[in-house]
């Protein structure tokens, strides 16, 4: 359960994912560098790594809602446009456009499996991709999102329920191991 709580918080706080130019968004130079840095962060971080496209499409699109002043103010990035490695603090607003970006490149649902079945090979990635999206409609996820952003919401009552309905989801998508590989499995103990 504990494994399954901080995969899923270590899938939320990569949140900060991209998918190419929202429908021909133009970045400036400044914009550009800085959602690149994010892209970058996203799809070389160990855990719940995004695909390069998605963290690509995420980091533009947040960067052009956001701005980079506001990702400054949040501690983000410095004053160079890299990415900071803690330390950011997100007011709503920021919290609410950094959600938004996210859910428009990222399968959250298929994202979150893929991250579970990376770690745990008895899990069934696409049980486990259709039961979160049965599970977890985006709304909730937004929410959640927003939450964890926030460290005085961080323990909110939806943070709470996403992270039961995942466990749950977890449970239900365990691969059925065959009988005879279950008898070889116990003579070995």
């Amino acid at each position: 359960m504990k494994k399954a709580l901080a995969t899923l918080a270590a899938a939320l706080l990569l949140a900060t994912a991209a998918c190419g130019s929202d429908g021909g968004q133009e970045l400036t130079h400044q914009e550009q560098k800085v959602a690149d840095n994010i892209a970058k962060e996203l799809s070389a971080s160990s855990g719940a790594r995004l695909p390069e496209k998605d963290a690509t499409c995420f980091a533009e699109k947040f960067v052009a809602d956001a701005g980079v002043k506001a990702l400054k103010d949040s501690k983000l990035i410095d004053a160079d446009g890299s990415v900071q490695q803690s330390g950011a603090k997100f007011d709503k607003p920021l919290a609410e456009k950094y959600a938004d970006a996210y859910l428009s490149c990222v399968d959250f649902s298929a994202q979150v499996a893929k991250t579970f079945a990376e770690s745990d090979e008895g899990i069934d990635e696409e049980k486990l991709a259709q039961c979160l999206d049965e599970e977890l409609p985006d709304s909730l996820v937004k929410k959640v999102i927003i939450d964890t952003r926030s460290p005085d919401t961080a323990n909110s009552k939806d943070v709470t329920e996403a992270n039961q309905k995942v466990a749950e989801c977890q449970k239900q998508s365990q691969k059925d191991v065959p009988k005879d590989k279950q008898k070889k499995d116990s003579k070995k103990q």
